[in-house]
């Protein structure tokens, strides 16, 4: 599962930067750090299987967070605005 959410969410996050002339690094730091996270959990959730299988649902944690994750990111790009602070007139 996890061969599916890492391209998405390295995808997602390269799309919600903008245009930048130093480059996309602050993007690709981002996507790398919401991997590990998602390894991070999903690893937690197969150790808690091991020992009880009857927390099997655990072992989905992780894969569905990064989905989760993935889909707000697109979201975000699709949107940048939900980003951004409104600002007032007066």
């Amino acid at each position: 599962m996890n061969g599916l959410v890492a391209p998405l969410i390295g995808f997602a996050a390269l799309l919600v930067g903008g245009f930048s002339r130093f480059g996309v690094w602050r993007q690709i730091m981002g996507a790398i750090a919401a991997l590990i996270l998602v390894q991070m959990l999903t690893q937690a959730g197969q150790g808690a299987v091991q020992g009880d299988e009857s927390k099997w649902p655990l072992a989905y944690v992780g894969p569905a967070f990064g989905l989760l994750l993935a889909i707000g990111l697109l979201l975000i790009a699709d949107r940048p605005m939900l980003l951004k602070w409104r600002r007032r007139r007066t």
